[in-house]
């Protein structure tokens, strides 16, 4: 975003061809440097574990199984939901409220991509050695909802890049840790449909995000953010129950079997 702030400055179009190029270049790196998860050992197991119990390994039945699936999703994208609606509508706050310009758009986006290079490159790993996800993930949602109610009181740039920075921080603990625990709960021979699910959960969010924030805005700017609070609150209250849950079953098995 910061560098995109810098080459509108010269033409409009460098930014979508330097966005180009990078993705191209990502490309290529994510072919040749990722490796296959789905290994021959787990398609084997998987095939035998469909031949035995076919309705078993359906995955809605899983996802009836394990409370704890659905719940870790729904979390995953009504957080989603809000952070995306942020992006969609801060650079229209900004222009409403102080007449912010493209480089100082690309200035206050480029504050919550360092935010998120900090803590996801520096402090995500030692948080997580030390405190479980779902613990995480709930610190992230509060600094959200108060980076969001501060938006609405912003009126200058230097505003708006102070309350950017929780809701970069949060979002940047919330959505690994999230991400982290569903794989976790994910049986290893299902781990692909259940993160796909979420994956495609979380595309139809950024889709539905910034088409339900603009139109919030119309009606007043604040409305979108004052809508993500209530949204994430909700978020909040869903992951207290589910702390409860792992709490109570810390045995993923045990927990399905009291369902049962």
């Amino acid at each position: 975003p910061g560098l995109g702030g810098i080459l509108v400055l010269y033409s409009i179009g460098l930014p979508p061809l330097v966005a180009t190029i990078l993705a191209i270049i990502n490309l290529i790196w994510a072919i040749k440097a990722l490796p296959e998860t789905l290994t021959e050992e787990v398609k084997t197991k998987r095939e035998k574990e469909k031949e035995q119990e076919l309705n078993k390994s359906d995955l809605f039945n899983l996802l009836r199984k394990k409370p704890t699936l659905p719940l870790v999703m729904v979390m995953f994208s009504t957080l989603t939901f809000a952070f995306v609606g942020m992006e969609t509508t801060i650079l229209l706050l900004g222009l409403k409220r102080y007449a912010m310009s493209d480089f100082e758009g690309g200035m206050l986006l480029l504050v919550a991509g360092v935010v998120a290079i900090i803590t996801q490159g520096g402090l995500i790993r030692p948080l997580s050695k030390k405190y479980q996800d779902i613990h995480l993930a709930l610190v992230g949602l509060i600094f959200l909802i108060i980076g969001f109610l501060g938006l609405t009181t912003i009126h200058s740039q230097l505003e708006a890049m102070f309350w950017v920075a929780p809701i970069a921080f949060g979002s940047s603990i919330g959505t690994p840790t999230l991400a982290s625990l569903l794989s976790k709960q994910a049986p290893e021979t299902q781990a692909g449909e259940v993160l796909g699910l979420n994956s495609g959960l979380a595309s139809f969010m950024r889709v539905l995000g910034p088409i339900v924030a603009t139109a919030f805005f119309e009606l007043n700017d604040s409305y979108p953010y004052f809508l993500s609070v209530i949204v994430l609150a909700v978020t909040f209250m869903i992951g207290l129950i589910l702390m409860n849950l792992l709490s109570k079953y810390k045995d993923v098995n045990v927990l399905v079997d009291c369902i049962n």
